[in-house]
């Protein structure tokens, strides 16, 4: 069985769970979602709480409610990705392995940003510099 560990139960991950979790063979992949949080906030909605057009019910829900049922769902941080022996361990040191990832956090987007930043990705070099770190790394 092949193994598709998805990290981030956000709006992107939630929107590929939902997505392949309907087309991929169940008797062929084993879809796990991994999240540190249970509950989703829609901070758009925040604005009309004042107002009374919305009350809290509406911007807090659970986000098993937006996950396939047939997915496996882990509530746990991500402590270190191991690239190279595709294992995810988490923070209570439990190991996931995986044969296809898919990386949805709002974490490793802002560790990119900085790292973007830092070496200032305008030079051919820079580029090139942030390319091998990318593949060498093992996050965080």
């Amino acid at each position: 069985m092949k193994r598709l560990l998805i990290l981030g139960g956000g709006t992107a991950g939630t929107m590929m769970a939902n997505k392949l979790a309907p087309i991929l063979e169940e008797n062929d992949w084993q879809i796990t979602l991994v999240d540190e949080y249970e509950t989703h906030y829609y901070p758009p909605g925040f604005l009309f709480i004042p107002f009374g057009i919305y009350n809290k019910n509406d911007v807090i829900k659970p986000k098993r409610d937006f996950y396939p049922s047939n997915i496996e769902v882990i509530m746990s941080q991500v402590d270190v990705i191991k690239p190279k022996e595709n294992q995810v361990v988490l923070s209570n040191g439990k190991v996931l392995g995986y044969d296809m990832m898919i990386i949805a956090t709002f974490g490793l987007n802002a560790l990119l940003k900085k790292m973007v930043k830092k070496l200032r990705v305008s030079t051919v070099g820079n580029s090139i510099q942030l390319v091998l770190w990318l593949k060498c790394l093992e996050y965080p």
